[in-house]
């Protein structure tokens, strides 16, 4: 028959024991890795906008930008000019 040693069994236990422990930060790494990914796709989207908000910030400094808008989204017009409606069919 075969005799376990008292060592053998500490060891065991040992060994165990810090298996245990590095399966849960492993876990807890591949977390943090995952949302540090998500941070940066985050971080990456916010820049982005705020280039395009810098450039449209930029374009409202120009009064021919700021004439375009109003042209295009109030529909105003000169006093010296005639408005017209185009009707598709």
């Amino acid at each position: 028959m075969f005799t376990f040693k008292p060592s053998f069994i500490l060891l065991t236990i040992v060994f165990f024991y810090l298996l245990f422990l590095i399966r849960e930060d492993v876990a807890k790494y591949f977390l943090l890795k995952s949302e540090q990914e998500r941070f940066i796709a985050n971080i990456a989207a916010e820049e982005s906008l705020n280039k395009q908000l810098k450039l449209e910030a930029k374009l409202l400094d120009s009064s021919g930008y700021i004439e375009g808008l109003a042209r295009e989204k109030l529909g105003l017009i000169k006093s010296d000019e005639t408005p017209y409606k185009v009707v598709r069919q």
